[in-house]
């Protein structure tokens, strides 16, 4: 808003600077709103984000205004020299320059304020002698540059007389040079080479002439000597380009292996075969190629698979069987199931057809292998093979010998081929905005929630499942919850390795292997919790912490629960009422449980404290039993329950678990386990399924035995709520009929 300067007066908190003659020239000029202060308030508050104390960011507004004071005084004192010097008197620059102190003084005496916030170059005039100049800058800059293009050239240089001296040991090139001088004679192939490192000879000539020529101007005394900087510079360009080493190697590696291929294959066929023997040994190799062909399809497949860009025809199978283009005008829970069973249905059909996919893949591979095996073999039975000698070896060996090279490296390329067609696989999904939309085949979090609040990578981050290996996350925490950290796992990792070895050995483990023991295991968890993040990671391990804290922050907004599921251990997310809801419906059908209006905690241990003492004092229980069953104080919690979803069954039931890990029994009923767990393994292993391998061996010897016959019926069954209908005093005198009938 502009505002008349004769009839307003001004603000403390709008300081402006104004030149008194000139406002009473011009009474009625409007002038424009000052933002200053906002200027000033925000280069503070950028400053406390750094961390900046209050009085270095005075100290710097402070420095800010000088340079803008001394500004304005030059400008004054220029414009006051120009307008009384006449013409024919000395220029100004000839006066007696004053003194920095009495400019300092002056400085400090006027109240004017600046306008605009400026730098703090103090600290750049007070060591200014030490910084390089821009000319001393572009001299480094255009060295290391030079110094690049030098090392780069070296190392093409090695690459090409690489290539030229294993062509001549072997008196033989690659297939590949023959492609690349579209030629098939030799003599051309070794002077494309040599035209190459003349080339980069000459190239190496002219850098270093650049180089002799950047240094015959005088060089600054701010630099350091020639040798020295030259040595650092070149440390410097070897660090960071030492990927090229690695590459130039490789590629050497792989020139090697296709003249060791060529040479393989002149002096496999070169031998006087008929034309029979040489179609037998083409058919085999094609044969091979074919798998080999099929095999990469089917490695691109996966790829596909694991960065979440299925084929086109998995896009179009979505869109002719399910197209989205009507949904009815729900807004309940009701239309959060509808969408639950379309996803469902459609990830299913989806996973069916790739199954589909991935039988037809593995069936031709081990069709491919069956026949290559079988022509082999062929080959083995024919008296040629073994008549042949190539180099001393048979013709069926050499030809093995070819083969098996010939196979590493095509599928050494296959994945080299790999590692880019990820790179496009990975480029083609982030640019793709309808593929994101598509439903997959991986797993996923499931939504059961009519508004979902997370955005797509928060979901993408949740389904990745509760299993997932984070970068270090601790290296983000501070030292000492790190050393907090290493401690308690020192400690549980000590705790259950000797209660293992005590229980399995019934007695204690030698004291001085336990702490060899701990000393290995604190060794291993200090390079795992203090080793530096590399710069991705630490970025990749910042951006997940944020997306977590972020997911927390909304679940608690928005009143969501994300629990894990029952079966398939990904997560789902659903309302809090409705958790509410079913679980009240739960303790209303079950009758088994009812919410406390107090914590019994307290009075649960007075009463398992009360019946250890009784026993120990009976002498029922000896004083070891009695301080590893009696409870700590400081350790127990009050059990709980909670519920996890089911989303594979219809309307998403929930499960109970009560959670006992620190209940004041838990120590008891482990005791008991121990002592009661062994006897039931003994007396009713024959009636005991445990797992599946167990019942397949079952089933087996089931069969084997005579008793499977068609009319044999298997039937399974399923008890809801198994636990809540077990009554407890019935358990007991079941348990107690069995120990005295055993025991």
């Amino acid at each position: 808003m502009n505002v008349d300067a004769s009839n307003q007066p001004l603000s403390p908190a709008q300081p402006m600077i104004i030149d008194q003659p000139l406002q009473q020239a011009n009474p009625g000029k409007k002038r424009k709103k000052y933002h200053g202060i906002k200027k000033l308030q925000r280069f503070s508050r950028r400053r406390r984000d750094r961390g900046i104390s209050d009085e270095a960011i005075k100290k710097m507004i402070k420095s800010g205004k000088f340079v803008k004071k001394k500004k304005k005084s030059k400008q004054s004192k220029n414009v006051t020299t120009t307008t009384n010097a006449p013409p024919t008197e000395v220029p100004v620059t000839s006066e007696p320059k004053p003194k920095k102190q009495e400019i300092h003084n002056k400085q400090e005496k006027s109240t004017t304020f600046a306008k605009k916030r400026k730098r703090d170059i103090s600290s750049f005039e007070l060591h200014y002698h030490l910084v390089p100049s821009t000319n001393e800058r572009i001299f480094l800059h255009v060295r290391l540059q030079l110094l690049d293009r030098r090392y780069r050239l070296k190392l093409d240089q090695g690459l090409w007389q690489s290539y030229l001296d294993i062509g001549h040991e072997e008196k033989l090139w690659p297939r590949s040079l023959y492609e690349m001088v579209k030629t098939n004679q030799a003599d051309l192939c070794e002077n494309y080479i040599m035209t190459q490192l003349a080339i980069t000879d000459d190239q190496l000539e002219q850098c270093d002439m650049e180089l002799d020529k950047q240094t015959k101007p005088p060089i600054s005394t701010l630099l350091p000597p020639l040798d020295i900087m030259d040595t650092s510079l070149k440390n410097y360009v070897s660090l960071q380009q030492n990927y090229l080493v690695e590459r130039i190697q490789h590629k050497i590696m792989k020139f090697k292996d296709e003249l060791r291929h060529e040479k393989l294959y002149r002096d496999l066929f070169s031998y006087n075969l008929s034309t029979v023997q040489r179609q037998m040994l083409e058919q085999i190799i094609h044969v091979r190629m074919t798998q080999l062909q099929v095999y990469e399809e089917f490695m691109m497949l996966e790829q596909r698979i694991l960065h979440q860009f299925l084929p086109p025809n998995f896009d179009q199978f979505e869109k002719i069987t399910a197209p989205d283009f009507y949904w009815p005008p729900i807004t309940d829970q009701t239309l959060v199931n509808i969408r639950t069973k379309h996803r469902t249905i459609l990830k299913r059909e989806k996973r069916n057809l790739l199954n589909l996919f991935y039988a037809a893949y593995e069936y031709k591979v081990n069709e491919y292998q069956v026949q290559y095996k079988e022509n082999l073999n062929q080959l083995e039975l024919q008296k040629f093979s073994t008549e042949i000698q190539i180099n001393g070896i048979s013709l069926i060996n050499y030809f093995k010998a070819y083969m098996l090279h010939h196979t590493q490296t095509a599928i050494d390329n296959i994945f080299h081929k790999l590692s880019h067609f990820r790179q496009i696989i990975a480029q083609r999904y982030q640019q793709s905005s309808a593929t994101k939309t598509m439903v997959g085949v991986s797993p996923e979090v499931i939504v059961d929630v009519l508004y979902c609040p997370y955005k797509p990578e928060e979901l993408s981050h949740l389904s990745l499942g509760p299993n997932y290996a984070r970068p270090n996350p601790s290296a983000l925490r501070k030292l000492k919850h790190r050393e907090t950290q290493i401690d308690h796992h020192l400690k549980d990792i000590t705790t259950k390795v000797k209660n293992q070895l005590t229980n399995y050995c019934r007695r204690e483990p030698p004291v001085p292997r336990i702490k060899h023991y701990s000393e290995l295991v604190e060794n291993l968890l200090q390079q795992h919790y203090m080793a530096p993040l590399s710069y991705v990671d630490r970025m990749r391990a910042e951006r997940e912490f944020k997306l977590v804290k972020s997911i927390r922050h909304k679940a608690q907004h928005a009143k969501l629960i994300i629990r894990i599921c029952d079966k398939g251990g990904g997560f789902h997310i659903g309302s809090k009422s409705d958790y509410e809801r079913k679980a009240a419906k739960y303790r209303e059908d079950t009758k088994a449980y009812q919410e406390l209006s107090y914590n019994p905690l307290k009075e649960i241990f007075t009463n398992v404290k009360n019946a250890l003492d009784v026993l120990k004092n009976n002498k029922q229980l000896t004083l070891k039993d009695y301080n590893r069953l009696m409870p700590k104080g400081d350790q127990v919690k009050l059990s709980y329950m909670y519920f996890n979803p089911k989303p594979h069954k219809e309307g998403t039931p929930l499960r109970p678990i009560l959670n006992t890990i620190k209940s004041v029994t838990r120590s008891i009923s482990d005791f008991l386990n121990e002592l009661i767990q062994p006897i039931y393994d003994q007396y009713n292993k024959e009636n005991t399924i445990t797992d599946g391998v167990n019942l397949i061996k079952r089933v087996e010897k089931y069969a084997a035995d005579g008793y499977l016959k068609p009319s044999t019926l298997f039937c399974t069954f399923d008890i809801n709520n198994l636990y809540t209908m077990l009554p407890q005093d019935e358990s007991i005198r079941i348990l107690g009929e069995f120990l005295h009938t055993y025991v």
